[in-house]
Formats: structure tokens, C-alpha cells, sequence
């Protein structure tokens, strides 16, 4: 009895902090110039898919990958309580690059770090505190 309890106990709380990452997640750089947006959706067993879409010198510059036939551009795995790793495929060199995401619950927002670039050109901030867009 003890240990289904326990197994219930971890899957609400795997599945509810993933909930609390889902939806839309925004950045804008401290001169305007740049935005970075995240769509993350949960998958189950601490696994988060998404797509991205970063425009760089108001629009010059576009790194932009939209869920496109059930493929996404970025995949993590919960690795700790409220830490993500995985990959971020750049729409501009269609090469693929390593990401961190650390959920703070306290101010509800998103630390994204790319941890290594993908090789080739793209578009993507080094680092972002990403707010929950409605």
C-alpha cells in the first residue's frame, strides 16, 4: 500500500510541475532588438517538446521553427526538480544545438541557457528569462 501511494505521490508531482511549463513563454531583449518565444507541451514522464521562434535585429535576422507534422524543434527531459536538458534545432542552419531550462516556481518564469550552440548559423539568445505569454 505504502509504496502505490508513494508511485502516486511522484506521478502528480512529475506531471504537475511539467503542466506548469506548458503553454507560451516570451523574451524580449533589454534594447528591443531581439525576441525569443518558446511553445512547450508536455508529453508525460517528465518529457517536454516544443517549437521556438527568435527574431534578432527587429527583424532582420528570423530563427523560427513551428511544430511542423508532429516534429518539434526542441525536445527536453526533466533531470532534477525543475531542471530540463535537451536539444534546440535552428531553423536558420537546420543544425541542432544543447539547451537547459530551469523553472523558478517562485517568480513563474523560465531560465533558458543554450549550453551549445548548433553548429552554424543561427539565432538564438546565449541566455533568456522567458515570461508566461497568455
Amino acid at each position: 500500500m505504502k509504496h502505490k501511494l508513494l508511485l502516486i505521490f511522484l506521478f502528480i508531482s512529475f506531471t504537475g510541475i511539467a503542466q506548469d511549463l506548458q503553454g507560451n513563454w516570451a523574451w524580449t531583449s533589454g534594447n528591443g532588438q531581439h525576441t525569443f518565444n518558446l511553445r512547450l507541451s508536455e508529453n508525460g514522464n517528465g518529457m517536454l517538446s516544443g517549437s521556438h521562434c527568435a527574431v534578432f535585429f527587429n527583424g532582420d535576422k528570423i530563427d523560427c521553427e513551428k511544430q511542423n507534422n508532429g516534429r518539434y524543434s526542441l525536445t527536453l527531459m526533466r533531470i532534477k526538480q525543475d531542471i530540463y536538458k535537451g536539444t534546440i534545432k535552428s531553423a536558420a542552419s537546420l543544425s541542432e544545438g544543447k539547451i537547459r531550462l530551469i523553472y523558478n516556481k517562485r517568480m513563474k518564469n523560465i531560465m533558458f541557457s543554450l549550453t551549445s550552440p548548433p553548429p552554424g548559423e543561427y539565432y538564438l539568445p546565449q541566455e533568456a528569462v522567458l515570461e508566461r505569454v497568455n
